[in-house]
């Protein structure tokens, strides 16, 4: 088994810095939490149709579902009560 897994790391290729780009520029969204659903849906999106590539505490970044290319940043804005 160790001579076979020396095998595969020895013709294992890393890509090219120009496939590694290529590689880089697609994220995966995620569901949504029930929190994420709230603020989503406090913006008139329906939160099933979109996936969060990023949350940050300034915003949150949102992929569609199916088509993949439409992205939209939600502001979050907090509340002075807390």
């Amino acid at each position: 088994m160790q001579n076979r897994r020396c095998q595969k790391h020895h013709y294992f290729r890393l890509p090219e810095s120009e496939e590694m780009e290529e590689i880089t520029q697609m994220k995966h969204g995620k569901n949504p939490t029930r929190e994420q659903k709230k603020l989503i849906s406090k913006w008139r999106m329906d939160p099933a149709m979109w996936l969060v590539v990023k949350d940050t505490p300034d915003f949150m970044e949102l992929v569609h579902r199916y088509s993949d290319q439409t992205r939209k940043r939600i502001p979050k804005r907090r509340d002075e009560d807390g």
